[in-house]
């Protein structure tokens, strides 16, 4: 269930980028949030640990990754199992417009996670 209304705005995001993981060599995807943007995700995160975020534009539900962490300095990382080209559109979607509402999906795993940098 999306909350009713959103968190965090992508005007709150400097840059969303593919970046690949040094640990596993996989595609991520890196945040970095402005000023204000950094404390309202610290806030955010503080009081959402091990639920989901939505990553939601135009209405529509894009990613929910599981928050592992508060997450604190302005700067986070999206992981999990997408292929780049996956990646590549879920950065374009977070710098495109709406980010984040907690959500809380029953009994889906998507394998993707959200944590500081």
């Amino acid at each position: 269930m999306l909350k009713d209304k959103s968190l965090l705005t992508g005007a709150s995001l400097e840059t969303a980028k593919v970046q690949i993981s040094n640990r596993f060599g996989e595609p991520t995807v890196s945040l970095k949030f402005n000023s204000q943007g950094a404390t309202d995700f610290d806030r955010i995160t503080g009081e959402n640990v091990r639920k989901r975020l939505a990553i939601v534009l135009d209405g529509v539900v894009h990613s929910a990754p599981v928050i592992q962490e508060r997450i604190s300095g302005g700067q986070a990382q999206i992981t999990g199992t997408f292929t780049m080209d996956e990646a590549r559109d879920l950065a374009i979607v977070l710098r495109a417009g709406a980010l984040p509402a907690p959500v809380q999906y029953s009994g889906r795993k998507n394998g993707w996670s959200i944590s500081g940098q």
